[in-house]
Protein backbone atom coordinates (compact mmCIF):
# COMPACT_ATOMS: atom_id res chain seq x y z
CA UNK A 1 0.00 0.00 0.00
CA UNK A 2 1.25 2.92 -1.08
CA UNK A 3 1.62 6.04 1.82
CA UNK A 4 0.23 9.90 1.10
CA UNK A 5 3.54 11.17 0.72
CA UNK A 6 4.11 8.38 -2.32
CA UNK A 7 0.57 8.64 -4.15
CA UNK A 8 0.94 13.20 -3.73
CA UNK A 9 4.27 12.37 -5.67
CA UNK A 10 3.33 10.03 -8.05
CA UNK A 11 0.29 12.13 -8.88
CA UNK A 12 2.35 15.49 -9.42
CA UNK A 13 4.75 13.48 -11.33
CA UNK A 14 1.31 12.39 -13.55
CA UNK A 15 0.64 16.41 -13.93
CA UNK A 16 3.82 16.97 -15.03
CA UNK A 17 4.32 14.62 -17.37
CA UNK A 18 0.96 14.87 -18.63
CA UNK A 19 1.71 18.49 -19.03
CA UNK A 20 5.19 17.62 -21.05
CA UNK A 21 3.32 15.67 -23.03
CA UNK A 22 0.64 18.44 -24.02
CA UNK A 23 3.46 20.68 -24.57
CA UNK A 24 4.82 18.78 -27.02
CA UNK A 25 1.94 18.16 -28.86
CA UNK A 26 1.13 21.73 -29.28
CA UNK A 27 5.67 22.43 -30.35
CA UNK A 28 4.24 19.26 -33.01
CA UNK A 29 0.73 20.69 -33.80
CA UNK A 30 2.24 24.33 -34.54
CA UNK A 31 5.37 23.30 -37.05
CA UNK A 32 3.35 20.90 -38.92
CA UNK A 33 0.52 23.88 -39.26
CA UNK A 34 2.85 26.50 -39.86
CA UNK A 35 5.12 24.16 -42.23
CA UNK A 36 2.24 23.54 -44.35
CA UNK A 37 0.44 26.97 -44.92
CA UNK A 38 0.66 28.57 -47.83
CA UNK A 39 1.82 32.32 -47.09
CA UNK A 40 1.32 35.06 -49.76
CA UNK A 41 4.32 37.86 -50.71
CA UNK A 42 3.20 41.21 -51.88
CA UNK A 43 3.76 40.46 -55.43
CA UNK A 44 0.84 37.75 -54.58
CA UNK A 45 3.30 34.94 -55.30
CA UNK A 46 2.62 31.74 -52.56
CA UNK A 47 5.14 30.46 -50.85
CA UNK A 48 5.93 27.94 -47.52
CA UNK A 49 8.47 28.46 -44.55
CA UNK A 50 9.91 25.33 -46.58
CA UNK A 51 11.18 27.28 -49.55
CA UNK A 52 13.12 29.43 -47.37
CA UNK A 53 16.34 28.39 -47.04
CA UNK A 54 17.54 29.76 -43.65
CA UNK A 55 17.87 27.34 -40.80
CA UNK A 56 16.11 29.99 -38.42
CA UNK A 57 12.23 31.69 -39.47
CA UNK A 58 11.19 33.87 -36.95
CA UNK A 59 7.73 34.39 -37.70
CA UNK A 60 6.86 37.61 -36.40
CA UNK A 61 2.59 37.97 -36.06
CA UNK A 62 2.04 42.06 -36.52
CA UNK A 63 -0.04 44.93 -37.58
CA UNK A 64 0.46 48.77 -38.36
CA UNK A 65 -2.59 49.72 -35.59
CA UNK A 66 -0.36 48.19 -32.52
CA UNK A 67 2.37 49.97 -30.90
CA UNK A 68 3.88 46.74 -29.66
CA UNK A 69 4.68 45.83 -32.94
CA UNK A 70 6.05 48.88 -34.24
CA UNK A 71 8.17 49.61 -30.79
CA UNK A 72 10.36 46.35 -31.34
CA UNK A 73 11.29 46.58 -35.22
CA UNK A 74 13.96 48.50 -34.18
CA UNK A 75 15.66 45.48 -31.66
CA UNK A 76 14.03 43.09 -34.48
CA UNK A 77 16.40 44.40 -37.02
CA UNK A 78 19.45 44.17 -34.52
CA UNK A 79 18.46 40.59 -34.27
CA UNK A 80 18.30 39.97 -37.64
CA UNK A 81 21.44 41.53 -38.33
CA UNK A 82 23.23 39.53 -35.84
CA UNK A 83 22.58 36.40 -36.59
CA UNK A 84 23.20 37.16 -40.67
CA UNK A 85 20.38 36.82 -43.81
CA UNK A 86 22.43 33.68 -44.78
CA UNK A 87 21.28 31.81 -40.75
CA UNK A 88 17.59 33.60 -40.37
CA UNK A 89 14.83 35.39 -41.90
CA UNK A 90 12.28 37.08 -40.57
CA UNK A 91 9.05 37.09 -41.82
CA UNK A 92 6.25 39.43 -40.77
CA UNK A 93 2.70 37.83 -41.30
CA UNK A 94 -0.40 40.05 -41.84
CA UNK A 95 -4.15 39.45 -41.08
CA UNK A 96 -5.69 39.46 -44.74
CA UNK A 97 -7.63 42.01 -43.30
CA UNK A 98 -4.27 43.83 -42.38
CA UNK A 99 -2.35 43.01 -45.18
CA UNK A 100 -2.83 46.14 -47.57
CA UNK A 101 -2.58 48.66 -44.93
CA UNK A 102 0.46 46.63 -43.14
CA UNK A 103 2.26 46.72 -46.21
CA UNK A 104 1.71 50.60 -46.71
CA UNK A 105 2.67 51.02 -43.31
CA UNK A 106 6.18 49.00 -44.06
CA UNK A 107 7.21 50.72 -47.08
CA UNK A 108 6.76 54.12 -45.33
CA UNK A 109 8.46 53.12 -42.14
CA UNK A 110 11.31 51.03 -44.84
CA UNK A 111 10.74 48.10 -42.34
CA UNK A 112 13.40 45.84 -44.29
CA UNK A 113 11.65 42.60 -43.24
CA UNK A 114 10.28 39.75 -45.92
CA UNK A 115 6.19 40.74 -45.24
CA UNK A 116 3.56 38.23 -46.17
CA UNK A 117 0.05 36.96 -45.07
CA UNK A 118 -1.79 33.70 -45.05
CA UNK A 119 -2.94 32.50 -48.57
CA UNK A 120 -6.91 32.05 -49.09
CA UNK A 121 -6.43 28.62 -50.40
CA UNK A 122 -5.53 27.15 -47.23
CA UNK A 123 -8.34 25.67 -45.72
CA UNK A 124 -10.16 28.31 -43.53
CA UNK A 125 -9.55 25.79 -39.78
CA UNK A 126 -5.84 26.24 -41.33
CA UNK A 127 -5.70 29.97 -41.44
CA UNK A 128 -7.79 30.13 -38.04
CA UNK A 129 -5.60 28.10 -36.12
CA UNK A 130 -2.46 29.72 -37.36
CA UNK A 131 -3.62 33.37 -36.89
CA UNK A 132 -5.22 33.17 -33.60
CA UNK A 133 -4.21 31.79 -30.06
CA UNK A 134 -5.63 28.71 -27.92
CA UNK A 135 -8.43 31.22 -26.95
CA UNK A 136 -9.01 32.64 -30.41
CA UNK A 137 -8.16 35.77 -30.44
CA UNK A 138 -6.28 37.62 -32.70
CA UNK A 139 -3.68 38.68 -30.71
CA UNK A 140 -0.10 40.78 -31.42
CA UNK A 141 2.55 41.33 -31.75
CA UNK A 142 3.14 37.46 -31.59
CA UNK A 143 6.30 35.30 -32.55
CA UNK A 144 7.05 31.96 -33.90
CA UNK A 145 10.72 30.34 -34.23
CA UNK A 146 10.98 28.00 -36.36
CA UNK A 147 14.45 25.64 -37.10
CA UNK A 148 16.06 23.38 -38.94
CA UNK A 149 14.60 22.18 -41.99
CA UNK A 150 11.82 20.58 -40.68
CA UNK A 151 10.82 23.93 -39.22
CA UNK A 152 10.27 22.30 -35.37
CA UNK A 153 8.62 25.21 -33.85
CA UNK A 154 11.79 26.03 -31.14
CA UNK A 155 10.31 29.43 -29.01
CA UNK A 156 7.08 30.96 -29.54
CA UNK A 157 6.13 34.37 -27.47
CA UNK A 158 3.09 36.73 -27.22
CA UNK A 159 3.72 40.45 -26.98
CA UNK A 160 6.20 43.12 -27.66
CA UNK A 161 10.32 41.86 -27.15
CA UNK A 162 13.26 43.50 -26.83
CA UNK A 163 14.95 41.09 -29.00
CA UNK A 164 18.51 41.86 -29.02
CA UNK A 165 18.35 39.78 -25.75
CA UNK A 166 17.28 36.94 -27.75
CA UNK A 167 20.44 37.49 -29.53
CA UNK A 168 22.61 34.81 -27.28
CA UNK A 169 19.95 31.76 -26.77
CA UNK A 170 19.26 31.85 -30.83
CA UNK A 171 23.00 32.07 -31.92
CA UNK A 172 23.37 28.95 -29.84
CA UNK A 173 20.53 27.55 -31.58
CA UNK A 174 21.87 28.17 -34.93
CA UNK A 175 24.66 25.89 -33.56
Amino acid sequence: MLSRRSMLTLSAAAVLASREAAAESQVARMSQLWGGLELLDPEGRSFRLADIPQQLKLVKLWAHWCPGCLVEMPSLAALAKALGEQRAQVILVSHPDDWRRDQLVAQRLKIPFRLATVSPANRSGAVRAALLDSDGAYVVPRSLVFSGPENVLAAQHTGSSDWTEQVPLLKARLG
